[in-house]
Formats: C-alpha cells, structure tokens, sequence
C-alpha cells in the first residue's frame, strides 16, 4: 500500500515493514505489537528530537505564547486566533478526507512493538481503512476502531527507543549497500 509519497507499508502475516525511499524503516511483528494509536500529527520523535524546537521545548514554548496572548490580547482575540491556527493546521488534513468516508482528523496510525520499533502512516481512503481493520482484527488480534487517539506520536517512545529505530535504521542501510 502506498500511503504517501516514497514510503509504502507492507502488511504481512509475519511482519509489518515500512520502506522510505527503497530501505526499511521499521520492521514489527504483528503479534508483538505493544502500542496503536491514531494520530492526528505526521511527526515522529525520530524526525523531531524530544528535546528540540519540534518537540518538548517547542510546546513549552507554544504555551508561553498562548499564555502571553491572553494577557495582552482581549480574551475573544485570543480564543479566535487560536481557533484559527488550529484550523490552519487540521484544513489541509479535512480538505484532503473530505467526502471519502473516514476520520479527517485522526488519519495517522502509529504502531510500536514490544522490541522498541516504531513506525506511522496514513490511511487515505475507506477501502485501505478496511482492510487494515481486518487485518489488525485478524493478523494482529487488535481492534483498529478502539485504538486510542492522540493529538501526536512525539511522546509515546523513549530516548532509548529512539536510539534503537536509528540503529536499526543504519544496521538495515549498511545491509542493503553491501
């Protein structure tokens, strides 16, 4: 399946692989996995560093705003700007869903195995939505409808865990270049 752009995910009986631009990014076998979750956000703490801008220190820093906007700003023009921004963010997300039958907010599934391997995608369309369901329900004996929903990925591994998908990442282009 072809979730976007130069990265697929292939669901097998024994194992989930993602690939990005022809190498493996995670490998997770079905039975072992630990967390599934649907996201809102794309980001991976992989891509975005728990202590980077995108990741703690950003929020932190987004909160602060907000909370200086409210102290500056009447409190209506703060509640609109806000409102707006998340609406500039979700748009994109519910214009691209819009009228195809499947949630335009909550389109990433994240996945993470009990051995530390995490990867995400998305579901573009309600026939992958299906038939990922049955899957999940059949191969992996989860129920993709009650899989909880989160706002982002960014916090749901470890340093040590992202240390682990990096190595596994090189171990994996160090094969495919030999």
């Amino acid at each position: 399946m072809n979730f976007y752009r130069n990265a697929y995910v292939y669901f097998y009986n024994d194992k989930i692989v993602k690939i990005i631009d022809g190498n493996i990014f995670a490998e997770i076998a079905p039975r072992q996995i630990r967390k599934l979750h649907k996201t809102v956000s794309y980001a991976l703490p992989i891509h975005y560093g728990l202590d980077s801008v995108g990741g703690k220190s950003g929020i932190i820093f987004l909160v602060v705003i907000m909370a200086a906007m409210f102290v500056v700003l009447p409190v209506v023009t703060s509640i609109f700007i806000i409102l707006a921004t998340i609406c500039a963010v979700l748009l994109p997300q519910i214009i691209f869903h819009f009228g195809k039958g499947i949630d335009s907010v909550f389109d990433m599934i994240f996945l993470q195995g009990k051995n530390g391997l995490f990867c995400n995608f998305m579901i573009s369309n309600p026939s992958d939505y299906a038939e990922l369901r049955r899957y999940f329900k059949v191969v992996c004996d989860k129920n993709l409808d009650l899989a909880e929903k989160k706002i982002t990925a960014l916090f749901e591994v470890s340093k040590l865990e992202i240390n682990l998908l990096a190595k596994f990442i090189t171990e994996r282009n160090k094969k495919g270049d030999a």
